[in-house]
């Protein structure tokens, strides 16, 4: 999985200085999502889904508050219908993101 690392040093954990904001986001539809699995080209990616039951293949979708913004396009709970319908709708892929595709395993582990 691709997690972004928190961005908070020793200094704003003891309440020091300022906290940055957090990067990372918990809306799934949001540019930096804490779950991104892979990016695919420009406009599409992979996510693993809020409750990590499915992968989520998203086609980037305008802006919404001035964030690019990214739309659910398919829904899968196997690497197998995963790479099938990349392979149907995507196009043109990394392929590093198909290694990683690759790499996931059979079926979503679920639940949190």
């Amino acid at each position: 999985m691709n997690h972004l690392p928190k961005l908070h040093n020793d200094d704003c954990a003891a309440g020091r200085s300022p906290c940055p904001p957090d990067p990372t986001n918990n809306r799934e539809e949001s540019e930096n999502y804490r779950a991104i699995v892979a990016e695919l080209n420009a406009d599409w990616r992979i996510i693993e889904c809020r409750d990590a039951i499915q992968w989520i293949v998203q086609r980037r979708a305008g802006k919404r508050y001035g964030e690019p913004r990214w739309d659910g396009r398919c829904y899968c709970r196997t690497r197998q219908g995963l790479l099938r319908r990349v392979r149907e709708i995507v196009g043109e892929c990394d392929a590093g993101a198909l290694a990683v595709i690759g790499s996931l395993p059979d079926f979503v582990e679920g639940g949190r």
